[in-house]
């Protein structure tokens, strides 16, 4: 069963984009499934969708169209145009973020940086510093668990 939120469209469909949808009132316990917000008759629940949501992502919710056939929920993984995870994907997903990240940072102080006389090493150590890939004590702690990141200095 998929988690209502998934933001994204459906495949082949043109539908109101819903990101992350919160539930009013109180905290919920756990997630929401989809089919809880839908009828034995494959149409959604409006009073049910409508207490539980406010009314524009209720509303943008109810216009994603159900099917009439049975079947059961399955995960779809939208960077892939097969719908199928694959490390590959994932890999590229992240290197397409990173790469807008360094695209998003102007030419113009990529060029000043290179052509900076100063040595090779600064350089280096400017560009890591400016994409935040240094490896410091704080940036290897996302990845071990380490539990005091201060300097010992």
């Amino acid at each position: 069963m998929g988690e209502v939120g998934s933001s994204g469209t459906i495949h082949g469909l043109q539908v109101l984009k819903v990101s992350k949808p919160k539930p009013r009132g109180r905290p919920c316990q756990g997630f929401f499934l989809v089919s809880d917000f839908i009828l034995p008759n494959a149409e959604w629940d409006l009073p049910k969708l409508l207490s539980s949501f406010d009314p524009n992502q209720a509303t943008a919710i109810s216009k994603i169209p159900l099917t009439s056939i049975p079947r059961s929920d399955f995960w779809i993984w939208s960077p892939a145009s097969n719908g199928k995870f694959s490390t590959k994907s994932a890999y590229l997903t992240d290197q397409k973020t990173c790469l807008q990240n360094h695209t998003a940072l102007s030419s113009v102080l990529w060029n000043k940086l290179w052509a900076a006389h100063i040595h090779p090493r600064h350089k280096i150590m400017w560009w890591q510093a400016i994409l935040d890939i240094l490896p410091t004590k704080c940036r290897i702690a996302r990845v071990v668990n380490i539990e005091n990141i201060t300097c010992p200095v």
